[in-house]
């Protein structure tokens, strides 16, 4: 009787510090959204590996060099031009597009969605969670983001053309130990309860 106390009251601590956590890990103030352009500076991004490789038929992508800003609103307003390099993805695997720089920091997709594919036309909803640089102090790692990126090309053969917008949320995803201790409690208190369970029999 004693172990079952113990394991509850453990339980219930568990589950009380992870919700702690999740609330500690999605402030409201200071506000994490805004939105920027998106574009690529080499004005060479790829499908297929070639810069006239057909949009709507190919799933692999690369931007020459992805440039975010400069400017936009909300936690980007007045933030300098941000420049990633070579960013390559594949569509059909949602958590292949990653970029990163010291300043602006890092962004992982975790879902890549085909809004529309019509000729000559592709545009692309990708989900995934940003960790703002030294650009923004004081904002939480873990902001869910919505990057909207769109692929044209007059002909099926033609160069193609990229841009896009980069949208960071007031939501932040509760990091992987918060997770971890809501389940270790939840796992406890449901053994508490089937032990007592047993016990009644």
């Amino acid at each position: 009787m004693k172990r079952s106390a113990i394991l509850f009251g453990v339980s219930i601590l568990a589950i009380c510090l992870s919700a702690t956590t999740v609330v500690q890990a999605t402030p409201i103030d200071p506000p994490t959204a805004g939105t920027t352009t998106a574009s690529d500076l080499s004005f060479a991004p790829t499908a297929g590996g070639s810069t006239t490789g057909n949009i709507n038929t190919n799933t692999m992508f690369a931007l020459g060099n992805l440039a975010l800003g400069p400017s936009g609103s909300g936690v980007f307003a007045g933030m300098s031009q941000q420049t990633f390099g070579m960013v390559s993805f594949d569509i059909t695997n949602g958590i292949s597009l990653d970029f990163s720089n010291a300043t602006f920091g890092s962004f992982t997709s975790s879902m890549v969605t085909v809004a529309n594919n019509l000729p000559g036309f592709l545009n692309l909803r990708i989900t995934g969670v940003w960790n703002p640089g030294s650009n923004f102090p004081g904002l939480p790692p873990g902001v869910l983001t919505n990057f909207n990126l769109t692929f044209t090309q007059t002909s099926p053969t033609s160069e193609i053309g990229a841009g896009g917008s980069f949208s960071s949320t007031n939501t932040v995803i509760p990091e992987p130990a918060s997770m971890a201790l809501l389940g270790t409690g939840l796992v406890g208190l449901g053994g508490v309860i089937r032990r007592r369970k047993v016990v009644k029999k």
